[in-house]
């Protein structure tokens, strides 16, 4: 099951990541292709998770296009996105946001 994950980065960790088993936290450069990484991530936690190949092939989409939305966003500063995977026997977490300083 993919939920939506809503915490600032600025706030500790919600109750919610509590349950989790794995987490990965992410940094990445405003760089060509860097969404790949994260898109990688997600499919080797999915598969760890036993998630069916229909269920990993859409959270990579949902990421992939979450990633680029975001490097689109901060493109023009000093600024990286970052991408947060949390899992738990049966969720996967994740929250994607742009980070760092504006210009």
């Amino acid at each position: 099951m993919l939920q939506p994950w809503t915490r600032p980065l600025s706030q500790p960790e919600s109750p919610d990541m509590a349950i989790d088993h794995e987490f990965v936290d992410l940094t990445l450069p405003l760089l060509p292709d860097m969404e790949l990484t994260a898109v990688q991530t997600a499919e080797t936690l999915g598969t760890l998770m036993e998630f069916d190949r229909e269920k990993i092939d859409d959270v990579k989409v949902a990421l992939c296009e979450a990633c680029i939305h975001a490097i689109e966003d901060a493109e023009g500063g000093r600024r990286r996105v970052r991408v947060e995977l949390g899992a738990s026997p049966e969720v996967l977490r994740i929250r994607v946001v742009e980070s760092g300083p504006r210009s």
